[in-house]
């Protein structure tokens, strides 16, 4: 992908030709190429729709702590985990979310 974006991008393929040369989806092509994509940039992929709430180091310190619990055989609900997320998140500053 990283290949055909550039080649389409400095104009020396077409993006069908480009789609062709290295088995990419053409409309997928043209799109990241154009920069239309709203979260995946380039050969960059992103799935599902949602972006994560937090940074990666706070997601996991909740994963670490879901794990902890777990091994001490107290096993955490959704609405627990919700709630420690939701208790962070308030207690973070707005600029780093």
């Amino acid at each position: 992908m990283k290949a055909a974006i550039k080649k389409v991008k400095s104009k020396q393929l077409s993006v069908r030709k480009a789609a062709q040369a290295y088995c990419v989806s053409k409309s997928t092509l043209a799109r990241r190429s154009a920069g239309k994509n709203k979260f995946a940039t380039g050969a960059k992929k992103h799935f599902g729709r949602y972006l994560p709430d937090f940074p990666p180091d706070y997601e996991a310190e909740l994963g670490e702590y879901i794990l902890e619990m777990e091994s001490r055989f107290f096993g955490l609900t959704y609405v627990d985990v919700h709630g420690w997320h939701s208790s962070l998140q308030n207690s973070m500053p707005i600029d780093s979310i």
